[in-house]
């Protein structure tokens, strides 16, 4: 009866272990996806903000304004195209 028992106990805390671990793991993942839809809701922000800021540039470009408009539109033109 004792070496049932103890049998029992070990078992017992090897589910628990398990279980911990499985529940930790759990935790780790759910905190991987929140912050991956944190950073595509980071980039889709910064996205437009970019947008509107070349709409703004390109609004000065047409308008006549030259010297830092024309270069920092063409600058920020750049950067939209290479990170696609």
């Amino acid at each position: 009866m004792t070496i049932e028992l103890k049998l029992l106990a070990e078992l017992f805390g090897l589910a628990a272990v398990l279980g911990g671990f499985v529940f930790w793991l759990h935790k780790i993942v759910a905190r991987f996806e929140k912050l991956e839809v944190q950073a595509e809701r980071r980039r889709t922000d910064s996205e437009i903000m970019l947008k509107g800021l070349y709409a703004c540039l390109d609004g000065l470009h047409q308008q006549g304004a030259n010297g830092h408009v024309t270069k920092t539109r063409e600058e920020l033109n750049d950067y939209i195209l290479q990170n696609r």
